[in-house]
Order: structure tokens, then sequence, then C-alpha cells
């Protein structure tokens, strides 16, 4: 999902559920509209890189869900700037496979230098 998203790569329409949710910027998205705002921030320069960390993963046969950290970085070039977000997503399985069908993120201080 996430290396579809960094090319804008509509493969990433795949990897979501057809009522696929996510809450991302303080909005609720859609599969088309996070595909959007994400392809139009590259289209304006915007360079975002995610880095996903370990996850935390619990499901049984049909579902799971599955929690992370997201050390990554965001802005236009030359101003790039570290990003953290926590991160959740529910994943369904479908006839076609795993499919995340929910997504959560939320943008968090990046760590202080020591």
């Amino acid at each position: 999902m996430f290396e579809a998203l960094k090319v804008d790569d509509r493969a990433f329409q795949r990897a979501v559920t057809p009522d696929f949710l996510a809450f991302e910027v303080g909005r609720r998205m859609s599969a088309h509209d996070l595909f959007t705002i994400i392809a139009d921030a590259h289209k304006s320069g915007r360079v975002i890189n995610w880095s996903i960390g370990p996850m935390i993963v619990r499901g049984d046969c049909n579902s799971a869900w599955a929690a992370w950290d997201n050390d990554g970085s965001a802005g236009v070039p030359p101003n790039i700037a570290p990003r953290r977000w926590m991160e959740s997503a529910v994943i369904r399985r479908s006839p076609n496979g795993w499919r995340v069908e929910f997504l959560h993120s939320t943008v968090i201080a990046p760590p202080t230098a020591k």
C-alpha cells in the first residue's frame, strides 16, 4: 500500500477494500481521496518518505489489526523535515486476499535530539 502511494501507483486500489476508510490529516477519506491528496502533494513538489517500524499484529482467520510507528520525513526540497506518525489498520480477508479496510494515522512530534 505505502509503496504504491509513494510512486502514485493506482495499484494502491488493489491493496484496499472497496469501502476503505482512512483518518488522515484530520479528515475522513475514501481510497480515492487518500490517493488524490498524496498524488497532488507529489505534483506540487512535496516529498513524503515513510519508514514503517515493527508492527504489532493480532488477528484471526478473516480479520486482523496492526499498529506501528512510521518514522519518516516530508516537505518540499530542500526543506524536508523529520515526521513521525502513529498508525493502525484493520485488514480483512477477501476472495482476492488480504486488503486494508481502515487506516488511521496521527502525526506525533519527532524525537528530540539528545
